[in-house]
């Protein structure tokens, strides 16, 4: 629900609201502390602002959920709980979770410990024995048990209770002697698995921006600040000399655990972002950007507060304060004057060492393959064409594995074309390298089609066409439509070189092939993939495939709609038109017949009335497009309206914690109008209520937004001196006023206000 704002005369000439003028108060009162900090440690000054990112007056850097500067209840010291307490550390913190999130489950999950979501309840029926250890590994083990009874991560069982108990071992490192590790394998054999999504450098690459600014932060002990409940701890248990102990935290190996840090720390990026900034979290390590040095400072300070108000600790040894526009993050270098992913040095020397260590013996093991593979999945986004090179190696190691029933211990001769992917990846790592994010432009669009009697091309206007030999025809018709996509970009670039070329086709699997330089589950197809890539290497030119549906393929496979989640229900017609009141639209950007606001639409294939499928193959500069994508979608759609300098009206979930988020507040021209939820909002075909509008878990917003910067930053030059009333928990929009004002977020400290239709 909003909080009420004086309704009289509220309609102005910024977006017809009349704000509030802002009153400056003083720094709240607070008698906390500054908190635990190590020496070398930011200090953070309470009066300090968000960021001199606009060079507006700076305000106090702590906001309340939807705005207002938020007091963190001093009723724990930060100084109060020692650094030394790490196991459950956030235990202590619970209560000021509350200022940032209403999340039920993450504030009864840090009050009282998570629960595990078990299938069956665990049953043990004997405890496994002692690990054959040499003395070096056993005193590595002794030293793990030792710390994590420092960190009070784990306590000594004395009672005699049952509980599920697993062994502890040790795994050999990279740099050398042995990690502990407790073999939790058996237990996750009963635990629930849940799908989820993690961000990723693909984020980044939509997130970075030219010029940008950057830092990162390493969060300490991350896993073990989780307190677990205290029913489910004995499930946590190991034995090590004749004594068992059992975690009072999250414990690595935990199959569960990656998603429970990072629901429980997306709540903290979720408040981040809704005061514009742009963040890229991947468990425990975070990235922060900002357009200035300054401003990326400001961020990292107000970051690193947060973070240790809410009971977090920084690894400052792996942490990187000092604003860089290159930087290594989750092991690729992140350039953003060039946009692009690079190997560190020391990195790329040790893949090619790898390379050359798998090339001059007799016989490797597959478990050694198997790591050279992870490298090379790794490495590839910072190496053009690479994903090419080591789908040799990909299938050889398949079918060795499954010969030897997946024991990576067997030893094997790697085949002549797998070698020859090492030799390439040799080559390749010699010099200094990197791979643009996106190209700069496309330089040629290629439509191509293939049938079973033969393939067609267009370029420009310039069409090309061939028959099948008698040979041809007996081959399945995704190599066809592959094949037909070699075709018809000899022909096209023949004579071209350094460029860029976005090929569509109407064939999925082809789609996928030509993007993921081959795949493992069709040999036929890989070496078709293999020949094109080859091609383009050759000619130093980079491609890209996309799916649009063709005249010859009106039956849409479901797999090629990326996301139907949204692209099969309508928006109530009522709310669409108040909508089309405020901002006029002419153009229906995802919709089919049955669910078109407006007599032009573009259909995702090829639909009776569309003027056009695939909205990705239509410019959108002076479409002026309603744009309701698929969820899915929201990422790629917002890029395309920045990158185009287009201008439209955008629905979307209200969804402050998604990377994108931050995105829509540089983007908005006008105030953003939170769509009131009823039943009737969201429906299918059949007038059946979406489920998630049903259960009050969808909140949809409608946003004015435009590529052009100049005229967000108009916009937001006229928001600057005034103040807008808090928007609280979105749980409660429902019984929300319409008319009422709020905030929605903030940019270059200006706070976006909204209202309710």
């Amino acid at each position: 629900m909003l909080r009420e704002a004086s309704q009289d005369a509220t309609l102005a000439a910024t977006s017809r609201i009349r704000p509030v003028k802002r009153r400056m108060a003083g720094p709240p009162q607070s008698n906390r502390g500054p908190g635990s900090r190590r020496p070398d440690q930011p200090q953070q000054d309470s009066h300090e602002g968000v960021g001199s990112r606009g060079g507006r007056p700076q305000y106090s850097n702590s906001w309340l959920r939807g705005g207002n500067r938020y007091v963190l209840t001093p009723k724990v010291r930060i100084e109060s709980v020692p650094v030394e307490k790490v196991g459950a550390r956030l235990l202590f913190f619970a209560d000021r979770w509350k200022d940032i999130t209403d999340d039920l489950w993450i504030l009864e999950g840090l009050s009282e410990g998570v629960k595990l979501d078990f299938v069956n309840c665990p049953v043990q029926r004997s405890v496994p024995g002692p690990v054959a250890m040499s003395r070096e590994m056993k005193k590595v083990c002794d030293t793990e048990v030792k710390e994590l009874l420092a960190k009070q991560a784990i306590v000594e069982v004395t009672d005699g209770s049952h509980g599920f108990i697993c062994s502890l071992f040790v795994i050999p490192k990279k740099s050398g002697g042995f990690r502990p590790i407790v073999n939790l394998k058996p237990l996750n054999q009963f635990i629930q698995y849940e799908h989820f999504k993690m961000e990723n450098l693909d984020s980044a690459r939509f997130l970075l921006r030219k010029g940008d600014w950057m830092v990162k932060l390493d969060l300490k002990d991350a896993y073990l600040t989780i307190p677990v409940h205290p029913s489910h701890q004995k499930f946590l248990r190991f034995k090590w000399k004749g004594r068992i102990f059992q975690f009072k935290c999250l414990a690595f190996g935990l199959a569960p655990a990656p998603r429970i840090f990072t629901k429980i720390l997306k709540a903290v990026m979720g408040f981040l972002r809704k005061q514009g900034m742009r963040l890229i979290i991947y468990l425990d390590d975070i990235l922060i950007l900002n357009r200035s040095r300054e401003g990326a400072a400001k961020d990292f300070k107000q970051v690193v507060d947060l973070l240790l108000q809410l009971g977090f600790l920084i690894n400052w040894e792996k942490t990187v304060a000092d604003p860089a526009q290159k930087l290594e993050y989750l092991g690729l270098m992140l350039d953003s004057c060039r946009l692009s992913f690079a190997l560190p040095s020391a990195k790329a020397l040790a893949v090619k060492s790898m390379c050359e260590s798998a090339l001059a013996v007799d016989s490797i093991s597959l478990r050694e393959i198997a790591s050279i593979m992870g490298n090379f999945t790794w490495a590839i986004p910072a190496i053009p064409f690479a994903q090419a090179h080591f789908r040799s190696m990909q299938s050889y190691y398949i079918s060795r594995a499954r010969r030897a029933g997946y024991d990576l211990k067997t030893k094997c001769v790697l085949s002549a074309a797998a070698r020859l992917d090492l030799q390439w990846w040799i080559s390749s790592l010699k010099v200094d390298r990197d791979k643009l994010f996106f190209p700069d432009v496309t330089d040629l669009e290629i439509y191509t089609d293939a049938s079973l009697s033969g393939w067609g091309a267009c370029c420009n206007g310039v069409r090309t066409r061939g028959s099948w030999t008698a040979a041809d025809t007996k081959k399945h018709i995704n190599e066809l439509e592959l094949v037909g996509a070699l075709f018809a970009v000899q022909a096209f670039a023949a004579k071209s070189s350094s460029i860029s070329i976005r090929i569509y086709l109407d064939n999925v699997t082809a789609v996928a092939y030509v993007n993921h330089c081959g795949g493992t589950r069709s040999k036929e197809l890989t070496l078709v993939s293999a020949e094109l890539t080859s091609w383009c290497e050759a000619r130093d030119i980079s491609i890209e495939a996309v799916h649009v549906a063709g005249r010859l393929n009106v039956i849409a496979d479901e797999e090629s709609r990326a996301g139907p989640d949204s692209g099969d229900w309508k928006l109530d017609p009522m709310v669409f038109e108040r909508i089309q009141q405020l901002w006029p639209s002419d153009v229906d950007v995802f919709a089919s017949p049955w669910n078109a606001h407006l007599p032009a639409f573009i259909s995702w294939f090829p639909q009776p009335g569309a003027m056009a499928t695939n909205a990705f193959s239509v410019n959108w500069k002076g479409l002026s497009g309603y744009i309701f994508p698929p969820f899915a979608l929201i990422f790629k759609c917002i890029e395309k309206i920045r990158r185009e300098r287009a201008t439209a009206v955008f629905v979307c979930p209200v969804w402050t914690g998604q990377p994108w988020f931050p995105l829509l507040l540089e983007l908005v021209c006008d105030v953003p109008r939170l769509l009131t939820s009823s039943p009737v909002l969201l429906t299918s075909a059949l007038g059946e209520s979406h489920p998630l509008i049903s259960s009050n878990a969808l909140h949809l917003a409608a946003w004015k937004l435009s590529g052009d910067s100049s005229k967000g930053e108009d916009f937001r030059r006229q928001l600057s001196s005034y103040s807008w009333p808090a928007v609280e928990s979105t749980q409660h929009q429902r019984t929300s006023r319409p008319g009422a004002i709020g905030q929605i977020g903030a940019w270059e400290n200006v706070r976006i206000p909204c209202q309710t239709i």
